[in-house]
């Protein structure tokens, strides 16, 4: 049996091996998001941003009613210079939140290899293994921002084609 002197050690013992442990972990966690955000600028993997919200609003009513209204390729121009438009106020939390995707499926050290050499890393294989999920992950954090600029934009396409009164 330990005596309460004991028992005290040992719960201090054990509080400072969990707070180094989570000190250890917060470090490589703070570097697995900077290493994540160096490879998200340096490749450009956030540029997406302008064709995915143009792909996600070609399937919207409002898109096409704007088509009928002026036809395909003015609606294109349109909602492109309307998403491009919106997308200073989006472009840096998406990149964030792709970074903060990057940081949890990859280590710093593998983050590195693929800023530096982007298509001949060894870790270039794992990053297609894990696709799949970078999507879905992508999608969970980031769904909310692109339906958000999708609307913004819509609105202002159709709001430059509705007759003002």
């Amino acid at each position: 049996m330990l005596n309460p002197s004991m028992k005290r050690a040992r719960i201090f013992k054990l509080m400072a091996f969990i707070i180094a442990t989570l000190t250890f972990s917060w470090c490589l966690a703070a570097e697995s998001a900077t290493s994540a955000m160096a490879l998200i600028k340096k490749t450009g993997m956030g540029r997406n941003l302008t064709s995915l919200s143009y792909q996600y609003a070609q399937g919207t009513v409002t898109y096409q009613m704007i088509v009928v209204n002026i036809g395909h390729v003015s609606a294109r121009s349109l909602l492109l210079k309307e998403i491009n438009a919106a997308l200073p106020k989006y472009q840096d939390q998406w990149d964030k939140n792709l970074a903060e995707v990057y940081a949890e499926t990859f280590s710093a050290a593998e983050l590195e290899s693929l800023a530096e050499n982007p298509k001949d890393s060894p870790y270039v294989a794992k990053v297609i293994a894990n696709r799949e999920k970078i999507g879905r992950l992508m999608h969970e954090k980031s769904i909310d921002l692109l339906q958000e600029l999708i609307a913004k934009a819509l609105l202002g396409a159709f709001s430059s084609i509705t007759p003002k009164q």
